[in-house]
């Protein structure tokens, strides 16, 4: 069947490889493979894969192979390689087994290649139910500018729907940073209005700004941290749409590929 190389042919051996390695470098984020193993260790078995001194032993163990082949998980980027391996082995017993066994094995590429048919139709369904559920997703992403702007107002982790423990958090510094801009407020700029007990003496007055002094910078670095940790955010979840866009730009040409390609 050659399997793989029908693959990136389709749009030349170099641009298929980066497109095929991209797919399968983001597919664990899609993964809900019952049993992830089976390809790792079916893979391993099949790479294996001798000729026996026993010609029917050799037979029978390819057919097992074959047979075993049915249990693949395609939601995965692993099987391709386990059917171009399995393919790999029954071209090894065509060409080292006597003529007698050639009925036989012709008949297991068949359904080798039955059974590729079978679970590509299955994994483009797949790719199609992550494309749609990709785009979904994306067609709900949040607008990096108003994620800053929203920094501005405390509103951030609400736009961004985070945890409402954070929210919680959030607006209660934002309460703190306004009681403390009014002790700045008052100490600093309304002192003259304050009663003290005996006189206003210049040393009473210096120590009442200073508090407002202080009081205004406690209140900035507040402001700065929220602040920060909003642009963190926005930021953040900028990145992650844009990794979304370009992985599902892999997964759409991906998909297309598999449509289009003849070959497989």
């Amino acid at each position: 069947m050659g399997i793989i190389n029908a693959f990136v042919n389709q749009i030349g051996r170099e641009a298929g490889r980066d497109v095929y390695k991209g797919i399968k470098n983001s597919s664990g984020l899609y993964s809900t493979s019952i049993n992830p193993e089976f390809n790792a260790n079916f893979l391993e078995k099949v790479s294996s894969f001798k000729r026996l001194p026993n010609d029917n032993d050799t037979l029978l163990n390819i057919v097992n192979c074959v047979e075993a082949a049915e249990n693949i998980s395609v939601e995965n980027f692993d099987w391709f390689d386990v059917f171009a391996e399995l393919d790999n082995k029954i071209e090894f017993c065509q060409r080292e087994l006597p003529e007698d066994c050639q009925e036989k094995l012709s008949l297991i590429d068949k359904q080798n290649a039955l059974t590729f048919n079978k679970k590509l139709a299955t994994h483009q369904s797949f790719i199609e139910e992550i494309i749609n559920n990709g785009k979904e997703e994306l067609s709900s992403k949040r607008n990096f500018m108003l994620g800053v702007l929203s920094s501005f107002v405390f509103i951030n982790p609400i736009y961004y729907k985070v945890s409402k423990d954070r929210v919680f958090m959030t607006l209660l510094v934002g309460m703190i940073i306004f009681g403390l801009l009014y002790l700045s407020y008052f100490f600093g700029f309304s002192s003259e209005a304050m009663k003290i007990p005996k006189q206003k003496t210049p040393e009473a007055m210096r120590a009442m700004k200073s508090l407002g002094v202080l009081f205004f910078s406690l209140a900035g670095i507040f402001y700065l941290r929220i602040f920060y940790n909003g642009i963190r955010r926005a930021n953040l979840d900028k990145k992650s749409t844009a990794d979304k866009e370009s992985t599902l730009a892999y997964y759409t040409l991906y998909s297309n590929l598999l449509k289009n390609n003849k070959q497989l």
